[in-house]
Formats: structure tokens, sequence, C-alpha cells
């Protein structure tokens, strides 16, 4: 096994968590600078860049839809006062 890309990022930015889509073609990760980031696997490309500045985001899972992610928040007191919800009504319903 020998190394065939690598990326060189920013120093304090890290990666909190990785999952991979049901068929294995898309990447999604999430990291310390509160960005959803979404990688094409067979291309090896980042897509694209997803800010989540509002309530920073955690883990990140892809949902049994292929175009649809689901993650967590990174604010403590986001459910307690419903912001969160109120937030998710607004941009969907």
């Amino acid at each position: 096994m020998r190394i065939t890309r690598s990326y060189s990022g920013k120093d304090d930015v890290h990666s909190v968590s990785l999952d991979f889509s049901y068929n294995g073609y898309n990447c999604i990760t999430t990291n310390t600078n509160h960005t959803l980031q979404l990688y094409d696997c067979q291309e090896g490309k980042r897509k694209k860049i997803i800010p989540s500045l509002k309530y920073g985001c955690n883990h990140a899972i892809f949902s049994n839809d292929l175009d649809k992610v689901v993650h967590s928040s990174t604010k403590i007191d986001g459910i307690y006062f419903n912001m969160i919800f109120r937030y998710v009504e607004k941009l969907f319903f």
C-alpha cells in the first residue's frame, strides 16, 4: 500500500467525523471550522463545502436517500430554546 494523494490543510482545522454514502460514491466530513465537506470518491475531489456557522456541526451521516445528510449541532443551548426547530421550519416548510 502506498500514498497516492495527500492534502495539505490548515493546522488548526481537524476532521471530526467521516461517513460514506450507501453506494460508496460520496463521502462527507465535518470539521472543527464549522463546515461539512462533500467529496466524490470516484474522482478523489472535493465537490462542495457546506458552512454551518450558525449551529456548528459535529457528526454527519448520509440518510437512506443518496442526496441527504443529517448532522448534529455543536451548540449546547439550541434544543433548550427550540431555536434549531424554528430555523429548520423556516428553511424547509
